[in-house]
């Protein structure tokens, strides 16, 4: 893989950084590669390393043997690359070899500015919040790591394929959440459109092995005096850290020697930081979760998906009965049985499953008796998907020996 071509402009948003990203190995066309920063710190070119951040995890599953730089990179970014080929090697099985980074300009190791200023990706979700109002609860504003940015990157929260319609009203909820939270905790907004997304193109592949990688270049490409930008954890280390494409080992390794990037917040439960929430109104009249839309009035939610749903049954246990930006009314036992199970597994067990006691405890036993159904309806789904038990068995011999008409057969006559 080649990264050259490099170009910087000024646009009317802010500083755009453009570069051609050409495959060697993989059989895939050249592609521009760019980061456009508007907002705080919007002057500053993006730098190599941002671009290497970039494209590191998909020569990496691809098995491009290198990737040449038309630049400088940091030493400690080279290192980064080669670790997390390792550790998707433990993961997922990767046959390839770590690519190896070879800039023409050297490694040079870029300087951190002083003093030290630290930023955080905000969506106006339940993860981002919670970790801004922990900041801001735990640590004096003089303090390094006190944050002084909200980054929000644009066009990153749906599934590609969404309608124009659908992204534009996601990007007005989310820009409108990040304000308005970025505004109650004193932080400058910057703002980050990219499309390094989409160098690899399929939404199953960015959740699972790039949006981390994805996010850290976002922060490399940032404004030229962050020292410390941290990614807020999606997932917690009592229900289980999953291998993820955002996970406290994976996310560090792509920070260089000027710009550390953390990923917090894996000690604490969704249904802890949606209780921290439910104390900070500024956070609650602003919740962004639902990727949905666009919805006919100026809702923040639709209410009704798996993760409105979830949302609200956990900021019910938090004490909030009618949250401002879902619809109006308590969330009942019908809506969660009315989720239906996905083809995906949502694992239930890792997201729902704290709900189920805590419901439980609160009194709202219609809603825990709702939620151990819907637990075990997707169960089901995920057995049969992975051809477990005899079910799974009968399937393989069906599909080995019949070529599959027994499964042709039930779903002919099964009831419509």
């Amino acid at each position: 893989m080649r990264i050259e071509g490099f170009r910087s402009r000024a646009t009317d948003r802010g500083t755009r950084t453009e570069a051609i990203v050409a495959w060697e190995d993989a059989p895939r066309r050249p592609a521009e590669l760019f980061f456009e920063v508007s907002g705080a710190g919007a002057l500053d070119a993006a730098d190599a390393n941002a671009f290497v951040a970039a494209v590191a995890v998909p020569a990496i599953r691809n098995g491009e043997r290198r990737i040449s730089v038309a630049g400088s990179v940091c030493p400690r970014l080279r290192d980064g690359v080669a670790a997390a080929a390792g550790l998707f090697r433990a993961w997922y099985r990767v046959p390839f070899p770590a690519p190896v980074v070879e800039p023409d300009g050297g490694f040079v190791a870029p300087r951190a500015r002083s003093p030290r200023l630290a930023g955080i990706f905000a969506s106006g979700g339940v993860d981002s919040s919670f970790s801004i109002r922990r900041n801001r609860r735990d640590l004096p504003p003089g303090h390094p790591r006190s944050y002084r940015r909200a980054i929000r990157v644009r066009d990153l929260a749906f599934p590609f394929d969404a309608a124009p319609e659908r992204k534009s009203h996601i990007e007005a909820r989310s820009s409108r959440a990040v304000s308005a939270v970025a505004a109650a905790a004193d932080l400058d907004v910057t703002e980050i459109a990219t499309n390094a997304a989409g160098v690899e193109p399929e939404f199953e592949v960015f959740n699972r092995w790039t949006h981390g990688s994805v996010l850290a270049a976002a922060g490399l490409a940032a404004d030229g005096a962050l020292t410390d930008v941290t990614v807020s954890a999606s997932h917690d280390v009592r229900s289980g850290v999953r291998s993820w494409g955002s996970h406290p080992i994976l996310d560090p390794l792509f920070g260089t020697a000027a710009r550390e990037i953390h990923h917090e917040g894996i000690e604490s439960t969704r249904m802890e930081k949606v209780a921290e929430i439910a104390r900070w109104p500024a956070a609650l009249e602003v919740l962004y979760v639902c990727t949905g839309g666009p919805f006919e009035s100026d809702a923040m939610n639709c209410g009704i998906c798996e993760k409105c749903v979830r949302t609200r049954v956990s900021l019910l246990v938090a004490g909030v009965e009618a949250p401002p930006t879902f619809p109006a009314g308590r969330v009942s036992a019908a809506e969660i049985d009315a989720i239906a199970p996905s083809a995906a597994s949502r694992r239930p067990d890792y997201y729902w499953g704290e709900l189920v006691g805590a419901t439980r405890t609160a009194g709202e036993a219609g809603i825990a008796a709702a939620i151990g159904r819907m637990i075990e309806r997707q169960r089901r789904v995920d057995a049969w998907n992975a051809e477990l038990g005899w079910k799974g068995s009968l399937r393989r011999m069906d599909r080995k020996w019949l070529g599959g008409a027994l499964l042709s057969a039930r779903r002919r006559w099964a009831p419509r």
